[in-house]
C-alpha cells in the first residue's frame, strides 16, 4: 500500500536523527509505521557516524537487506562530517579527510541503493572564506561529482 504523500505527488522522508538512538531495525519500522515513505541517513562528524561509509560489503548488504525487510528505504545521505571536514579547508589533512569520507559516502551510496547525497555548500565553515579555500573547494567537488557520476549518485 503506497503511503499517503506517494499519492499525493511526493515522497516524504524522515531524517534519521529526529529519531531516539534506536537501532536500524526499530528506526525502520518506526519511520513506516508513522507513514513515512523514506529514511535519512546521517554522516555527521561523529566518528560513530563517519564509520558507517568504511563499512565492508557484508555490513552494507545487511542494512539493504533489513530495509527490504523493513519494506522502508533509505533514499537520502546527508554528508554533515563535511562542516568539520571542509573540502575547501587549507590545511590538506581536514580537506584531505573530508574529501575521503564524501567519496566513501558516494560508494556506501550506491551500494545502498541511495541515490542522493547531500554535501554542505561551503568551502569552510569554521574558518575565514578565501580565494584558496573557495579554489580548493571548487577541485574537490569535481573529483566528487565526477566519482558520483559514475555510479548514478547524485
Amino acid at each position: 500500500m503506497a503511503h499517503q504523500s506517494a499519492t499525493a505527488g511526493y515522497r516524504l522522508g524522515l531524517y534519521e536523527k529526529a529519531m531516539p538512538e534506536i537501532g536500524w531495525k526499530a528506526k525502520l519500522s518506526m519511520a513506516r509505521d508513522a507513514g513515512y515513505d523514506f529514511v535519512e541517513i546521517s554522516i555527521d562528524a561523529s566518528e560513530e557516524k563517519i564509520s558507517r561509509v568504511y563499512a565492508n560489503p557484508a555490513e552494507r548488504r545487511a542494512l539493504a537487506d533489513l530495509c527490504r525487510e523493513q519494506r522502508m528505504p533509505i533514499r537520502t545521505l546527508n554528508a554533515s562530517a563535511l562542516t568539520k571536514y571542509a573540502l575547501g579547508d587549507p590545511d590538506r589533512e581536514i580537506s584531505g579527510r573530508g574529501l575521503e569520507i564524501a567519496l566513501r559516502a558516494v560508494e556506501f551510496a550506491d551500494d545502498l541503493g541511495i541515490r542522493l547525497v547531500m554535501i554542505p555548500g561551503y568551502d569552510v565553515y569554521f574558518k575565514p572564506h578565501s580565494e584558496g579555500t573557495e579554489a580548493l573547494f571548487l577541485e574537490n567537488i569535481r573529483i566528487l561529482t565526477d566519482h558520483a557520476a559514475k555510479v548514478g549518485v547524485q
